[in-house]
């Protein structure tokens, strides 16, 4: 049996160990949080180095692609520094399905995606995502500067999106992570803000780390288009209104993992020790039949 290990700078209290089969391989897939603690990843991923088939990074990136430029979080690529176990961070699947999940989505509700306008909170960590909906014709509200830096202003266009991307990605590249991104204990905190930005949103597309902390108390009629969930944050998004849950990776056991283990679990069964290069993943997601999940409320 394949073992797959997503160890996570997230909270503890969203574990998980389930085993399922892809491509008629056995895989044991775990998720470890350690509640923001890096020593502790660091630790864990060392402890168990070698003895798995590959890991995930969790709860953080090894940096984010923005156009044709790649910026390194530098903290991160210190936590997996000289594994001999393969470790991914996801990146790969979510470029093959997130480039593709408005034309997917809209063969699939009764609704034209062309119509909706859509919100990222920070739409540089899911640049494919935001490509997809423009591409489809949405109207888009990239909130990168509310949500990073505190500046209440969005904007409506990937251009502009892209450029200040660049220009701050250089300086937020060498950041703590848990500065950028909800770590630990505050994955479960909820914080209200920029209420009128998701007011306005009839899609509202994001890591949904980002959309639990910052969502507001009435979600009615909204279609959420997110990554990771657990089954208490389905009910959080059903007794806040949401009208339909998108996750871009299919439910184990009601509950979707993160597109590392995902993109680990597929590592594992490909067998070569490292990383699968984009065609690779493509190819094997097809061949599994793996694709996003609805779920209506």
């Amino acid at each position: 049996m394949k073992h797959v290990v997503s160890i996570s700078l997230g909270s503890s209290a969203r574990d998980k160990r389930v085993e399922a089969e892809i491509l008629g391989e056995k895989i044991l897939i775990e998720r470890i949080g350690t509640d923001g603690n890096q020593e502790l990843a660091r630790k864990k991923y060392l402890e168990l180095d070698g003895k798995v088939d590959c890991f995930g990074i969790g709860g953080c990136e090894l940096g984010v692609p923005i156009g044709k430029r790649y910026f390194k979080f530098h903290a991160v690529q210190k936590l997996v520094k000289d594994l001999k176990s393969p470790a991914v961070d996801g990146m790969g699947v979510r470029k093959v399905v997130e480039s593709q999940i408005a034309n997917w989505l809209d063969k699939r509700i009764d609704e034209d995606v062309a119509d909706k306008t859509v919100m990222f909170c920070v739409g540089a960590g899911r640049y494919n995502m935001v490509e997809s909906f423009q591409q489809f014709g949405s109207k888009l509200m990239i909130c990168d500067a509310g949500f990073l830096i505190g500046v209440p202003l969005y904007t409506n266009y990937v251009g502009v999106g892209k450029f200040f991307a660049n220009l701050y990605g250089p300086i937020i590249s060498r950041l703590p992570f848990s500065v950028l991104y909800p770590t630990g204990k505050k994955q479960n905190e909820n914080q209200p803000r920029f209420v009128r930005w998701f007011n306005k949103a009839d899609i509202i597309a994001d890591d949904f780390h980002y959309i639990r902390r910052y969502m507001p108390n009435d979600l009615s009629g909204k279609i959420i288009v997110t990554n990771t969930t657990t089954e208490s944050d389905v009910e959080l998004l059903k007794g806040r209104g949401a009208k339909l849950l998108c996750t871009t990776t299919p439910r184990f056991n009601g509950r979707s993992f993160g597109t590392n283990v995902l993109e680990a679990t597929l590592t594992a069964i490909g067998g070569t020790g490292k990383p699968l290069n984009d065609p690779q993943i493509a190819k094997m997601l097809s061949e599994a039949q793996i694709q996003p999940s609805l779920t209506y409320f």
